[in-house]
């Protein structure tokens, strides 16, 4: 397959590509430069971008471990938060951090930037945070150079009320055990800047003492929380469990006025749970709370 059938199977949407991603990664050395140069196309708004095909080129970079694409998926994380969702859909609260990590070339100020961009979309910037947790733990950053980065970021970041970024930022406290600011997550909760819908004190204090006793894996779900592995496999399970839902939310879009207003450009995968509490009963129908089960 060229590189142009490739691309076009990746924006179809329809189906998992599995023929133009086992074409791609058995042609990964040749493929690499190209898929990095259409995330600077579509950065750059070159009419011939093709923003549709990013989802599985993003994904793909991840699993090659491609750092050369760190920067660019970096500046593409400051776009409108419709924009950047329409070109990565959910994965922007699914595996984001996982492929940021698996991309991460050394320097975390690309992600620093991000998360302090007011502008930035909150999912991706709460992501983010989880993403210099995961690089943290996992030794690939100085951990005190992440809570130093953690008191800034406090320092900085506007106290919207429940603004998912500020999610982000206490989930990052938790997860590195970094108990010298817990003293500044109780007003959080205090005065509702975290939305007691999603999260309470509570389940903070429960997230700290499983990172005090597991601090080299404080996640329930150690999983979520690895490198990006094989791309096929990985959404093969992700799209069995999204894929009627996407078509549907598309075709009720194309028949929609709203479709003028936006981009033209499709959401991959959308994530039908998106907009369950975390402290909702979990849909999966095993009792816990989201937060502790699937959405962890």
């Amino acid at each position: 397959m060229e590189l142009d059938e490739i691309l076009g199977d990746f924006a179809e949407l329809e189906q998992l590509p599995r023929a133009a991603l086992q074409a791609a990664t058995e042609r990964r050395d040749e493929l690499a430069g190209p898929f990095i140069a259409e995330i600077e196309a579509c950065l750059a708004g070159v009419d011939s971008a093709r923003p549709e095909s990013l989802f599985f080129v993003v994904h793909l970079l991840a699993e090659w471990r491609e750092t050369r694409a760190y920067r660019p998926l970096a500046r593409l994380l400051h776009l409108p938060g419709d924009e950047v969702e329409y070109i990565l859909g959910d994965s922007i609260t699914e595996t984001l951090p996982r492929v940021m990590a698996s991309l991460f070339d050394g320097d975390p100020q690309p992600i620093y930037d991000v998360i302090l961009d007011p502008q930035a979309d909150e999912f991706v910037r709460w992501n983010m945070f989880d993403a210099i947790a995961d690089l943290a733990i996992s030794d690939r950053l100085p951990r005190l150079e992440v809570v130093q980065f953690l008191r800034k970021a406090h320092a900085e970041l506007k106290p919207v009320l429940n603004n998912n970024a500020w999610m982000g930022w206490v989930d990052a406290v938790s997860a590195l055990n970094v108990t010298e600011l817990t003293d500044l997550v109780k007003p959080l909760f205090d005065g509702e800047i975290i939305d007691p819908v999603s999260m309470v004190f509570n389940d903070f204090e429960d997230d700290l003492a499983r990172a005090a006793k597991n601090p080299a894996s404080p996640w329930l779900h150690p999983k979520r929380h690895v490198l990006w592995g094989n791309t096929a496999e990985e959404l093969s399970r992700w799209y069995a469990s999204a894929e009627d839902g996407s078509r549907a939310r598309r075709r009720a879009l194309l028949e929609t006025d709203a479709m003028e207003t936006l981009p033209v450009w499709f959401t991959p995968v959308r994530n039908t749970l998106r907009d369950i509490g975390r402290n909702d009963p979990c849909p999966c129908g095993s009792g816990k709370k989201y937060k502790k089960c699937c959405l962890a």
